[in-house]
This record gives C-alpha cells, sequence and structure tokens, in this order.
C-alpha cells in the first residue's frame, strides 16, 4: 500500500470512529478530537516554560458533550470585541493546552470565538455551547513523539507519520469555523475573520488605551523593582534611539522601561507552598518566572497551582523580545510596525507633545510680562 492510500485509511478509520451513549440507542458521529478515552494518549516527559506539567485531576472523565445546539445570545454578540478576544486568549495556559504549533495555536482559536476549558485541550464557544475536544501528539518534534497509532520504526513510516499529523491540524482548522452549532455568529459565512483577528493587533488609534496600559504597568514595575532585578536581562533588542524615546518619556531604570515595552507585566501565583513572582505578557500566553517572593501588593495574583514548579537557575540573560510566542502581536508586524514599535511611536509622541506644551507657556507667559511692564512705563 502506498503513502496515500496508508494516510487515508488511518483518516477513515478515526473519522468512522461512533460512539453510542448510556441512555440511548442514538448513536453520535465523533471525530478523532471528540476522544478523551476512548484512544490511548502518551504524554511527554518535558517541562515547558518553567512548569511541570501533569494530568489533570478530570482529564480521565467519561466523555460529556453539550448536546444542545441553543445559542447563548447574552454571551456577547459583538465578535470584534477585542476585550473579549483577550480575553479568550487569555484563558489557554500551561495547564490546560499543550500543544506548540505554528498553525493551531491559541490565537487561532481565539479569533474562531473559542476559548480553553480547565479541562486540557478541550474548546468552548460561550455563544453557542459547541465543544471541541482537540486529540493530537503534543510534541512535533520528529526526535521526541511517541505516536499512538504508528510504530516509528524507519524514515518512511516517520514520514508517514507527520503527512497524517498535518492533515489531522488542517482538519482542525477547518473545524474551528464549522464546529459551532447552526444559528451561532462564528459560524456565520459572512463574518471576516480577518477582520476579528485585526482587533488583537496595537494600532495608533488606540493611543489613550495603550498609553494608559504602559503607565500603570511602568507604575507597578517601579514599585516592585527589587523583584524584577533578581534577573538580568538583553539590553541590545533595542537601539540607540529607542532608548532615548524610553528614557525621555521615564527616566527610570531602563530595563522596567524595557519590560513595559514588550508587554510584560508583574504577576504572581502560588505553587505548592510557594508564592513565586512571574512576568507574563498581556498579548500572549507566555510567562517567566523570576523566584520566590512575599505577597505582592497591587500585583494580580493568579490562579494557584497545588504542586511545586521548576525553576530555572541558568545565568543566562533574558531576551525579552524572544521570549514572546511567535504568533503574539509585540512582535509581529501589523501595518508595518510591531506591537512593541507602535508603543514607541506612541511614547515619542506624547514626549514631544509634552515639550511643545512647555515652550507654549513659557512665551505666553513672557509675552504676558513683557506687556505689563510696557504698559507700567506708559502710565509712569
Amino acid at each position: 500500500m502506498d503513502d496515500t492510500a496508508t494516510t487515508s485509511a488511518i483518516l477513515d478509520i478515526l473519522s468512522s470512529i461512533c460512539l453510542s451513549s448510556g441512555h440511548s440507542n442514538v448513536k453520535k458521529h465523533v471525530s478523532p478530537s471528540s476522544l478523551r478515552s476512548h484512544l490511548p494518549h502518551v504524554l511527554p516527559q518535558s517541562t515547558p516554560k518553567s512548569v511541570n506539567k501533569r494530568k489533570l485531576s478530570n482529564s480521565s472523565d467519561p466523555l460529556i458533550l453539550n448536546k444542545s445546539p441553543k445559542v447563548n445570545r447574552s454571551g456577547g454578540t459583538d465578535p470584534f470585541n477585542k476585550n473579549t478576544l483577550d480575553e479568550r486568549i487569555n484563558s489557554f495556559n500551561i495547564l490546560n493546552w499543550s500543544f506548540e504549533d505554528d498553525k493551531l495555536n491559541p490565537l487561532e482559536c481565539a479569533v474562531n470565538g473559542w476559548q480553553c476549558h480547565k479541562r486540557k485541550n478541550e474548546l468552548h464557544c460561550h455563544y453557542c455551547n459547541a465543544v471541541l475536544l482537540i486529540r493530537l501528539n503534543e510534541q512535533n518534534d520528529k526526535n521526541k513523539i511517541v505516536t499512538n497509532f504508528l510504530f516509528v520504526e524507519d524514515e518512511e513510516a516517520e514520514e508517514q507519520f507527520f503527512k497524517v499529523r498535518e492533515q489531522l491540524i488542517s482538519s482542525y482548522l477547518r473545524r474551528l469555523r464549522t464546529d459551532h452549532y447552526p444559528g451561532c455568529m462564528w459560524r456565520n459565512s459572512n463574518l471576516d475573520i480577518e477582520l476579528v483577528r485585526k482587533q488583537y493587533h496595537l494600532k495608533i488609534s488606540d493611543m489613550n488605551e495603550i498609553l494608559e496600559q504602559y503607565q500603570g504597568n511602568l507604575e507597578n514595575l517601579i514599585d516592585h523593582q527589587d523583584i524584577i532585578m533578581l534577573k538580568s536581562y538583553t539590553i541590545d533588542i533595542v537601539n540607540k534611539s529607542q532608548i532615548e524615546i524610553l528614557q525621555a518619556y521615564n527616566s527610570t531604570n531602563l530595563i522596567l522601561s524595557m519590560v513595559a515595552l514588550f508587554g510584560w507585566e508583574l504577576k504572581q501565583q502560588k505553587f505548592g507552598s510557594k508564592n513565586l513572582a512571574l512576568l507574563k505578557c498581556h498579548k500572549c500566553t507566555r510567562r517567566i518566572l523570576l523566584g520566590e517572593s512575599e505577597n505582592l501588593d497591587h500585583t494580580e495574583p493568579l490562579k494557584s497551582v497545588s504542586y511545586p514548579a521548576e525553576i530555572s537557575n541558568e545565568d543566562s540573560d533574558i531576551n525579552l523580545l524572544a521570549e514572546h510566542e511567535h504568533w503574539c502581536c509585540m512582535v509581529t508586524e501589523f501595518n508595518n510596525l510591531k506591537g512593541y514599535e507602535v508603543v514607541l511611536r506612541i511614547l515619542q509622541s506624547v514626549s514631544l507633545s509634552d515639550g511643545y506644551e512647555s515652550m507654549e507657556v513659557e512665551q505666553d507667559h513672557s509675552y504676558t510680562f513683557d506687556s505689563t511692564m510696557a504698559l507700567l512705563r506708559e502710565f509712569s
């Protein structure tokens, strides 16, 4: 059997699997992504992003699908609302999302109306209550994968496996649109997903909002700079002119300005009995563990985790640019500007405006004084 026939046979087997309800004689068609416990699943032993991953307590529960196609119109009716888009993206974290794929990522899921449930790799639409379960090998590295349905014994078999995996990913990408219930706004053929994606990016027109977020974040970083400086950071990711813009806006420690510029916010989270300080990007799912700390004032606590985290003792500098997800708007271009470059443009504009206002005030004051003295001389 050739490669194409083998691939087709495997996909036919996976797509033909059906589950029958214990309370009904009606069979429900379920794709490979909807199987929670019927296919064997091998978890890797790697520990991404400095936190041990474990099997969640409810990850082996029987398959439960919301059978109701009822549309929840109270769940928000504006697909272009950027705040709810950010909320959907932030629902993905290292505890409930285990895939690192260039195409099937939290942003792609979120712009199609899905957010991640606390159960691992389970997507929910809060508008129509649809559920989509993603079942893939968690590693896409050829040297690390242990497949569920194919023994990798030679290069030909290995390539065949990855071909099947790519086809499954393509199938999931299509289902991000089609698995919503009929009547759901996310399934509407007239909805332009690229216009939804546009809301995710930083834009000069959002100047006030971006400036408020930057300023509030910077102030909190200054208040807790001892925690931030527990680590060392790469400086050469910003050039001389960019440094001048940052320091013209605020003459505080350059590192703190850089942390704020690249969108990292200080958070705290309990891992077991330890309270850890970390940096979290407010536009993607990445986190940087800083170290153990006391409770931090005015710093948002993230959901606690019952098991301890692994904290790297590496002395290498943190690259605040490279630490982002590859799809993060802080480091990807939109209208020829990366997200952090938009922030720089806004900071530069504000600094120049303040300078002009100061000049105008001085000129007005000088003119008033001279005019007054001239009048006094005339009266005398």
